[in-house]
């Protein structure tokens, strides 16, 4: 046991560290980065041992007799769910004993990359002019192909996957980035990228290669009629998060910074005690344990959609307003946040578009939110400062329940907006974040022969996901590119129908909208996050504009 011990104890060490300046959400990929990098040093000096094999066969003699007492004593279904629990542990002790120098995907990316293959992240960057594509391959790999930065080696490695085994990356070889660069040079416009788009999210990532790609359009013709150029960054969820992509963008940028005088100013979450943490964190297991699946509507199937099945999806340009002019309004409004605004926003062009849909819609949705556990001021920080990190050990996601039913038909956007800021404000969601993903990181643990089955019945609950990526608000450009805007996409999958993406950059706020195409097509997702969402806006900033 000493070697564990050792290693707690350094790890608490961390932990305190990290307490000390300040941190108040609970720690995750901080603690693990900075520990990580003193546990190697560590072990070079010799001060910490590898676990023994005795020590690997004990804990699995002691697992086996627990198990065996637990089949005599307890009913069939909680011995199933025993099973479920043990069969990762069975699993890591068998692995680390075989090949302990793996780099092994943590458990939310293997689940993406055992059981959702289609889950990419497409990240689309609009130029102020056009740029040629041998000017955006050489930027791209002049940073993230540079063998002197070894927190890139991510983009030359390819995941290994097994039916039994953990998930790892390995360094492919020879590996050849011609295949991962795509340019596009025939002229396209909003409509003629949108279809694009669809059909690139039917495409799956080969296994054989790393997982990510680049298109380039050159000719490219904005909805204002501007010609100018657009790249599609193509990542797998399994491979990176929200936040650590758009940290890994960054560093891209130039400049890879905020402006002094607009530095983001600290984030002030508010603090749980011992008692609360335990109390929301058993409310918040209850509720993801206990959550019940939606029925089939306007915005959810009742048929899975595979990988390969019809999608479309489309992004708006907010016109009626800005970043600057929704914190106007939230300050008008209560001190609701831009984040609060954006979702009751959403939530009231999906409430009007349901109100003129044949098919009947429940009095409320449920939607999940994905989340980052970080503080923003990490995507602009240094590797040195904060340690990088690839995988989704910053993410965290919520559930809330949309009101888009006959009983919200009389609701304005104010009053859908102090529903909305109801539910956000609970400070156990904080807990839910970290317990929810907990949940998802199990199905990454079991053996992917294990856990198919179970992901395709307990997945599918919600039926919409919604993602909000803070972008940077100050001008820069990517790669040789000059930014005018970005957006993001990642395809729908079973019967979560319909995925919602926001995202702000200098000012701006782009909505996305990707959806099963059985369900809507791209004239209902255009007039819903175009026509509808504009509509709502102008509702919200009503009380900053004054009387007319």
């Amino acid at each position: 046991l000493k070697p564990f011990g050792s290693e707690l104890a350094c790890r608490r060490l961390i932990e305190d560290r990290e307490c000390d300046r300040g941190a108040t959400w609970p720690l995750m990929e901080s603690g693990n980065n900075i520990g990580e990098g003193l546990l190697a040093a560590e072990r070079q000096r010799g001060r910490v041992r590898q676990p023994s094999l005795a020590a690997c066969v004990c804990g699995f003699v002691l697992d086996l007799v627990f198990f065996m007492i637990m089949v005599a004593l307890m009913p069939v279904n909680v011995v199933l769910f025993l099973t479920a629990c043990c069969l990762p542990i069975f699993s890591w002790i068998v692995q680390q004993l075989l090949n302990p120098r793996r780099q092994y995907l943590d458990g939310i990316s293997a689940a993406f990359f055992n059981f959702l293959e289609e889950s990419i992240i497409h990240g689309v960057f609009f130029s102020k002019k056009q740029v040629t594509s041998d000017v955006v391959f050489r930027h791209f790999t002049r940073t993230y192909l540079n063998d002197n930065i070894p927190e890139f080696r991510r983009f030359k490695q390819r995941a290994v996957r097994s039916n039994v085994f953990w998930p790892y990356w390995t360094d492919t070889k020879h590996f050849n980035p011609a295949p991962h660069f795509i340019a596009v040079k025939e002229p396209v416009d909003k409509q003629e990228l949108e279809k694009r788009l669809a059909s690139i999210q039917l495409k799956l990532m080969n296994l054989e290669r790393p997982l990510w790609e680049l298109y380039h359009f050159e000719d490219y013709t904005d909805e204002d009629g501007n010609k100018c150029s657009a790249s599609v960054l193509r990542v797998h969820h399994g491979m990176a998060d929200g936040f650590t992509c758009l940290r890994m963008m960054m560093q891209g940028c130039r400049p890879n910074k905020p402006p002094q005088q607009t530095q983001a100013r600290a984030e002030r979450r508010p603090k749980i005690g011992a008692f609360q943490l335990f109390r929301f964190g058993i409310r918040a297991l209850r509720k993801v344990a206990l959550l019940l699946p939606d029925s089939a509507s306007t915005y959810k199937a009742s048929k899975h959609l595979e990988a390969t099945e019809s999608k479309v999806l489309t992004w708006s340009t907010l016109r009626s307003g800005s970043v600057q002019s929704l914190k106007d309004a939230g300050r008008q409004l209560g001190g609701a946040s831009v984040n609060d605004l954006l979702i009751a926003a959403i939530t009231g062009s999906l409430r009007k578009y349901a109100q003129t849909a044949p098919n009947k819609m429940p009095e409320a949705i449920t939607s999940v939110m994905w989340v980052s556990s970080s503080p923003l001021k990490h995507i602009y920080s240094d590797f040195e400062e904060y340690p990088f990190k690839w995988g989704n050990g910053t993410l965290g996601s919520i559930y809330l329940k949309l009101g888009v039913g006959a009983k919200f038909s009389d609701f304005s956007a104010v009053d859908t907006l102090d529903d909305v800021r109801q539910a956000t404000s609970d400070k156990g969601l904080m807990v839910e974040a970290v317990v929810a993903t907990s949940i998802l990181a199990l199905f990454g643990w079991l053996p992917r022969c294990f856990g198919r089955g179970l992901w395709k019945v307990l997945a599918n609950k919600v039926s919409i996901s919604m993602s909000n990526v803070p972008g940077p608000q100050f001008p820069l450009d990517w790669c040789g590119v000059p930014l005018r805007g970005m957006s993001f996409f990642v395809p729908p999958f079973g019967t979560v129908s319909i995925f919602v993406t926001i995202c702000t950059f200098d000012g701006g706020v782009s909505v996305g909208m990707g959806a099963d195409a059985s369900l809507l097509d791209v004239e209902a997702l255009r007039k819903i996050t175009g026509e509808l969402f504009e509509a709502e806006i102008r509702e919200l900033q009503k009380p900053a504009l004054g009387p007319v």
